[in-house]
């Protein structure tokens, strides 16, 4: 196995992104259909996605009559949404420094994004545009190590993690505690797996923070890792990983 040397550098691997935009959109998960359902109240007229990336959450809150707005710090990121969802309101800017008017939105959502915020920061100013009884949802996609393909293919990645990074054996714990007029996030846990080809399994991996930054000689013992336990499984093709989605819902009094 490989083994992660590095300190964790946040502000770095929180910038890794913008020179994958493509290929991030191009692999990268979505989130399932319940988990959206949990995140966004029934009657939602105007929805935040914060930290928006390239999109792979804000496509699925698009509805008939609903404003779908998305804020991104990442310049490439963004323009890769607004090229592949120009019916949304994308605007740069950041969790901490929302560019919405106070009181303005019925429900926040964050992808697989809160753990680069500051947190005390971000929270005031989600509560600021949020209107009253409007909602938060944060949302990670972790890999379900029940599953033992997804579990060894989970413990490569993880041997090449900082130390101090957020890895996908983590059972997210609640993100934050109640306060700004928010109370605590309870948790909406949504299972379903993921098909993949080898070869899009791959790429994707190489969207992840820790390997766009690591070493040339790190990212291929990755990837014949990762062929070795394909192997190892019988080389199944599409590669099915177990998924579970944790959703933290939010209410603002």
């Amino acid at each position: 196995m490989t083994s992660a040397t590095e300190p964790y550098d946040h502000a770095a691997h929180a910038s890794a992104f913008g020179g994958v935009a493509a290929d991030y959109a191009a692999y990268r998960p979505g989130y399932p259909d319940g988990a959206v359902s949990a995140a966004v109240p029934v009657g939602a007229t105007s929805v935040l996605d914060l930290g928006a990336g390239t999109g792979k959450l804000t496509a699925s809150l698009r509805a008939p009559g609903r404003n779908v707005y998305a804020v991104e710090p990442d310049e490439a990121m963004l323009d890769r949404l607004r090229a592949d969802l120009p019916d949304v309101l994308a605007a740069s800017g950041s969790a901490e420094r929302i560019p919405l008017a106070d009181g303005t939105i019925d429900a926040v959502v964050v992808g697989q994004a809160w753990h680069w915020f500051d947190v005390p920061a971000a929270r005031a100013e989600i509560a600021r545009v949020l209107r009253p009884a409007g909602t938060l949802a944060l949302l990670w996609n972790t890999d379900d190590r029940d599953d033992p393909l997804t579990a060894a293919l989970g413990d490569i990645l993880d041997s090449v993690r900082p130390s101090g990074g957020v890895t996908s054996r983590e059972r997210i714990t609640v993100p934050f505690d109640a306060g700004d007029g928010l109370a605590a996030p309870e948790l909406v846990p949504v299972d379903w797996s993921w098909h993949v080809s080898p070869p899009h399994l791959h790429a994707l991996e190489d969207t992840k923070s820790y390997l766009i930054l690591a070493d040339p000689d790190v990212r291929g013992r990755v990837h014949r890792e990762i062929d070795e336990v394909l192997a190892q499984f019988g080389n199944p093709d599409p590669v099915v990983l177990a998924q579970r989605c944790q959703v933290w819902i939010a209410r603002k009094a």
